[in-house]
This record gives structure tokens, C-alpha cells and sequence, in this order.
């Protein structure tokens, strides 16, 4: 197969700078640069000892590959999520259904592309996920990559 186009690995580095090979985690053996390495172990080391309840989990925006870090079973509904407007109207009213004792949020701060690719993801207090998000859990882990949340045992909607 022939490309007219550099050869990159999704969300990575160009190929000759997939220089370190990850040594933990769901990526464990994969090739990758070097800050990405660093990310990848960071962020699995970080969020394992949080992810051992039954779940659910919702992780918004975009990060997919969270899923892979415990056996914890996704939110119903939402795996690949982009933020957006009427999406988090679902996305709230999915995952407002499901909260309960044992669920997770991991709320990501930045989207990684590869080391030149990255920005800084915004959150609106008026969108209706934010919202719920922030009335009806308190953060449990705050990184310079993710916010992990916990739901407040006070929360009316809580089901048990």
C-alpha cells in the first residue's frame, strides 16, 4: 500500500520518532515518543487505584483510550464523545439515569494529539453535563492532564 501523504500513526508522533516503547498500562510494548510514554504511564499509574469500583464511567472529552485503563464498564451510551452542545444534553440525560455510588467521571483537561498537537479543553458551567458534573459530584483526583469525580453521597439522585 502506497501513501502521497506522511505515514503518522493516529494520535502519535511521525513514525521516526516513535522512539520509547510503554512498559505499563493498556499500551504496554506499543512504540510511541517520548512525551507521549510519559503520558501514557502517568495517566494509567494515576487513574488505576481510582477505577476499581463497578462503574459506570464517563469520560468527556475524547478520550477513549481511558476505558482500556480497568475493567470498568462504560457509561451506557457514551464511549467516543466530542464536546458539543445538544450531545451533552444526551449525554447528561444518559448518564443522570445511571449515577450511582460506584461511578466515575474523569473529565479531560487536554487533548493529545502528538507532541506539536495538543490544546486545552474548555468547560462551560452552563452546559447541562458540566453542570451535572459539578452539582452532583466532587473531584477525587486533580492532574495537569484530567479532574477524576466521584459522586457526593448527599445527591439526591443517587441510586443505590
Amino acid at each position: 500500500l502506497m501513501f502521497l501523504y506522511p505515514l503518522n500513526i493516529w494520535d502519535d508522533s511521525n513514525y521516526p520518532e516513535l522512539t520509547e516503547t510503554v512498559t505499563v498500562g493498556p499500551f504496554k510494548g506499543l512504540r510511541t515518543s517520548s512525551e507521549k510514554k510519559r503520558i501514557a504511564e502517568a495517566t494509567y499509574l494515576e487513574l488505576k487505584p481510582l477505577l476499581n469500583v463497578k462503574g459506570p464511567l464517563l469520560i468527556y472529552p475524547n478520550f477513549s483510550a481511558g476505558y482500556l485503563i480497568s475493567p470498568v464498564p462504560p457509561a451506557r451510551g457514551v464511549v467516543w464523545y466530542q464536546n458539543s452542545g445538544k450531545a451533552n444534553e444526551i449525554i447528561r440525560d444518559l448518564y443522570q439515569n445511571q449515577i450511582n455510588p460506584d461511578s466515575r467521571v474523569i473529565r479531560m483537561k487536554v487533548w493529545f494529539g502528538t507532541p506539536t498537537v495538543k490544546s486545552q479543553n474548555t468547560f462551560d458551567l452552563n452546559d447541562p453535563l458540566n453542570r451535572l458534573i459539578e452539582t452532583t459530584h466532587h473531584p477525587i483526583k486533580e492532574t495537569e492532564w484530567f479532574t477524576v469525580f466521584a459522586p457526593n453521597s448527599s445527591t439526591p439522585e443517587l441510586k443505590n
